[in-house]
C-alpha cells in the first residue's frame, strides 16, 4: 500500500539524514584557522537545516501519494514476514531516536536533535502503516488517510526543527545561559549592566559588561575579569567563548577554552 511505500522511503531518508548530521557533528569539531576564527559551529546548524528539509520534501511526497490513493485504489498485498521486519525496525528506529535525543540534547547538538526527530517520525510513521494494513480490511481509504496523516505530522515535525534552527541562524538570545551566568556574577557581587548571547551550532557566544567601583587600580580590574571569565567558562560548559567589558574602565578583555581554539 502507499502507507508502506511512504514508510520506506521515510526509512531511506532517516539514514541519509544521520550521514548529514554525522557530516555536520565531524566538521563542527574542526579547529578555528586564520580563516574561521570562531571556528566550524556553524557546520551543524547547517545539517539541522538540512535534516529539516528532507523531512518537509519526504512529507510533501508522502501526502502527494495519499491523495493518489484516493483517485486510484489498488489491492494492498503484503507478508506476515515483511510485517515482522517492520516491527523488529520501528523498535530499532525507537531506540536511536531516544540515544540521540539524549546525547544531543547533552551536549546541544541541534543536528543531532534534528536527527533524533527524524527517527522519532520513522517510528510514527511505522506504527500509522501498521495501524493501516490493519484497518484496511475494514476500510478501503484507511491506507491513504493513515499516509496523509503521517506526512502532516512528519510537517509539524519539521517545522518544530526548522524553528530552533532559524532560531540559531538568527543569533536569538539563550535565557536559561544568560541566567546561570546572572546567578555567577550575583554571587561573587558583580553588577551587571549588559548581557548578550546567542548560539552557533552546539557552541554559545556571550557578550557581558560588568560595573566594577572606578576607584580600583587597572591591574585589580584585569584580576576579577581574569577570574570571572576562568569561573563563567568553567561552570558552564555549554559556554565556548566570552567577551567581558568593563563599564567604568572602558577596558575590554576576551577569552576562547583552549580546546575550541586559541586564548585571546
Amino acid at each position: 500500500g502507499v502507507a508502506l511505500i511512504a514508510d520506506a522511503v521515510h526509512s531511506g531518508l532517516d539514514v541519509f539524514s544521520s550521514f548529514v548530521a554525522f557530516l555536520g557533528i565531524k566538521t563542527a569539531k574542526k579547529p578555528v584557522d586564520e580563516k574561521h576564527p570562531y571556528g566550524f559551529y556553524q557546520a551543524e546548524t547547517l545539517a539541522g537545516l538540512v535534516v529539516a528539509l528532507l523531512l518537509a520534501l519526504s512529507a510533501i511526497w508522502i501526502i502527494y501519494e495519499g491523495i493518489n490513493r484516493f483517485l486510484k485504489l489498488e489491492p494492498v498485498t503484503f507478508t506476515l514476514w515483511a510485517i515482522g521486519l517492520m516491527v523488529v525496525s520501528t523498535i530499532v528506529n525507537e531506540g536511536m531516536a531516544r540515544l540521540k535525543f539524549y546525547y544531543g540534547r547533552k551536549y546541544e547538538s541541534l543536528s543531532l536533535v534534528a536527527d533524533a526527530e527524524h527517527s522519532r517520525a520513522d517510528v510514527i510513521s511505522s506504527l500509522g502503516v501498521l495501524i493501516g494494513l490493519v484497518l484496511i480490511r475494514y476500510f478501503i481509504y484507511a491506507d491513504a488517510i493513515i499516509a496523509i496523516l503521517i506526512g502532516l505530522y512528519i510537517i509539524w515535525q519539521s517545522f518544530s526543527i526548522g524553528k530552533e534552527i532559524t532560531d540559531s541562524l538568527l543569533d536569538v538570545s539563550n535565557k536559561s545561559l544568560e541566567e546561570k551566568m546572572r546567578r555567577i556574577c550575583s554571587a561573587h557581587k558583580i553588577g551587571i549592566s549588559g548581557l548578550k548571547t546567542r548560539k552557533i551550532g552546539a557552541a554559545n557566544f556571550a557578550e557581558l559588561k560588568i560595573q566594577l567601583d572606578p576607584k580600583l587600580r587597572v591591574d585589580e580590574v584585569s584580576k576579577i575579569t581574569k577570574t570571572l571569565e576562568e569561573r563563567l567558562l568553567r561552570n558552564i560548559p555549554e559556554l565556548k567563548y566570552i567577551v567581558i567589558s568593563i563599564e567604568s574602565h572602558k577596558m575590554k578583555s576576551s577569552t576562547i577554552i583552549p580546546d575550541f581554539g586559541k586564548k585571546m
